[in-house]
């Protein structure tokens, strides 16, 4: 019931603190956008945002028939690394192992011109080869999806540059700078989820709130993944950066 209750005021201040002072014409015009978010000054804690780092804008990609396609994010991505573990303390011997991993991504999203639908579809196949070892979810887990969703989006739902989203499906992001949900990008294989995440607000604004309710899948490396039973993961987590410089401080949060 607490719970409950503490969600509900999120939600109400939310509401209150949302009424908007420009138009959406003004803010064309003004070009009145304030950014209350500071990047942390630690490389490790830099989330990783969507779209990845290796997907475009269709229409900023130089191909003259992808001109007009500012409505799709799409890429591919492929990473090789030699790895030489002596005494590597997750195995039960210490014989020497010279691995070969390898990890392709590819990625596609559907925004803005069926809004307030969009489509986010993201799939990632991990090998690992030349290994002495049988193969494991650290490094093995073929074509599978890491995000799988589908997400209404509501650009101004909350006032004026003050989105509102509802996620479902399967997805991997990163929070509280990667210490309480982190995708491990250096492992070969990803870190997902499958459930509801709802998002009030943006990291811009000068506050924010994301209420989550998933269940971790577990990664089985020739065979689709699946959701752990009786294991919930949820939360509230709610930001105030109007002092950015001072502090960002999470507010709730639970598991």
């Amino acid at each position: 019931m607490i719970l409950i209750k503490k969600i509900l005021l999120f939600i109400l201040l939310s509401i209150f603190l949302s009424v908007p002072l420009f138009t959406q014409e003004e803010l064309d015009k003004k070009d009145v956008y304030e950014n209350y978010y500071i990047e942390p000054k630690s490389y490790g804690t830099e989330r990783l945002l969507p779209p990845p780092v290796y997907a475009r804008t269709l229409s900023e990609t130089n191909y003259e028939t992808l001109k007009d396609l500012n409505w799709i994010d799409a890429g591919i991505d492929y990473r090789t690394r030699y790895e030489y573990r002596e005494n590597d303390l997750r195995r039960e011997d210490s014989r020497t192992d010279r691995p070969l991993l390898l990890r392709a991504r590819g990625f596609v999203a559907l925004k803005e011109k069926f809004d307030p639908f969009r489509i986010t579809l993201e799939v990632e196949d991990a090998q690992r080869q030349f290994s002495k070892y049988k193969i494991d979810s650290r490094d093995y887990n073929r074509a599978e999806p890491i995000n799988a969703f589908f997400e209404l989006y509501y650009r101004n739902g909350l006032g004026t540059n003050r989105p509102f989203s509802i996620q479902y499906g399967i997805m991997s992001f990163e929070l509280l700078d990667r210490r309480l949900i982190g995708s491990n990008e250096w492992r070969n294989t990803t870190n997902t989820f499958q459930g509801l995440r709802m998002s009030l607000g943006k990291d811009q604004n000068n506050w924010s709130v994301e209420i989550l309710v998933l269940q971790p899948l577990e990664r089985i490396p020739n065979e689709f993944d699946k959701r752990v039973r009786n294991q919930i993961f949820g939360g509230v987590i709610g930001h105030i950066r109007n002092w950015s410089e001072i502090y960002n401080r999470t507010i709730l949060s639970w598991t």
